[in-house]
Parts: structure tokens; C-alpha cells; sequence
């Protein structure tokens, strides 16, 4: 067992990967999004940083649809740096948007087929349109 890697990531619980373990396959998966001078990255079920800033480690499940992610870097205000990704379903996996909305609390839009529950893709045709 690899004591020291168990340290660097806090280890994933069942729930984690959602149903039907939807989640699972993106696991060690990482999503940038340019912003005027920054560069997110979202790595699912891992961390989020903004350039090489931490904004926040995997914590789980706010809700149904909202990753959270806690214990970034120490920001000025006296408070660590905190993301909350709001998930949408789409047909592609991407990040779509990140906001400041206080200081050092980012919240931060990302679609993936993973979001959508089966009846979202019942109408066949709509998904050949989007492609």
C-alpha cells in the first residue's frame, strides 16, 4: 500500500461516483477554461485551481447537482478559498463558466453527458441536432 499517495488524496467513497457510478469514468479527468488573464482547471472528484492556485479539494456532494470543493489556498480576507460546481447536463464534458461572486468563494458551471439522466436523452433527434 502506498501510504503517502492515501495522504495527497482523500479517499473517494462509493457515493462519490454517483449512480450507476456515472462519475467513476471522469475521475481522473481535468477541464480547463481560459478567463480573461486565468486558467481554470477542474479535476472531477479531485481539486480546482485557478493558474496554479488551489480553489478548493474534492469534499463531495453539496446536492444532487453540486460539486464542492474546500481547503483551497489561504486567501487575504482570512478565509480558504472554496468552489461550488454547479453540473448540467450536456454532450459534451466542459467547463462553461467561473465566477467570483465574493471574495475567495468561486462558483463555476460544468455540463456532462454524466449529469443527464436517461429520460434527458429520450428524444434521440434533439441530441443528433446538437452534435
Amino acid at each position: 500500500v502506498d501510504h503517502h499517495h492515501s495522504h495527497a488524496n482523500k479517499a473517494l467513497r462509493v457515493e462519490d461516483y454517483g449512480m450507476g457510478k456515472v462519475w467513476k469514468s471522469l475521475e481522473h479527468e481535468c477541464f480547463e477554461l481560459k478567463k480573461q488573464e486565468y486558467l481554470y482547471t477542474l479535476c472531477v472528484l479531485k481539486d480546482f485551481k485557478q493558474d496554479s492556485t488551489s480553489l478548493g479539494q474534492w469534499e463531495g456532494w453539496q446536492s444532487s447537482g453540486v460539486m464542492s470543493f474546500t481547503k483551497g489556498a489561504y486567501c487575504h480576507i482570512g478565509v480558504n478559498r472554496s468552489v461550488k460546481v454547479k453540473v448540467q447536463c450536456g454532450v459534451e464534458n466542459k467547463l462553461l463558466d467561473v465566477v467570483e461572486p465574493s471574495t475567495c468563494v468561486y462558483e463555476a458551471t460544468f455540463q456532462s453527458p454524466a449529469a443527464c439522466i436517461p429520460s434527458d436523452f429520450a428524444e434521440s433527434e434533439v441530441c443528433a441536432a446538437m452534435v
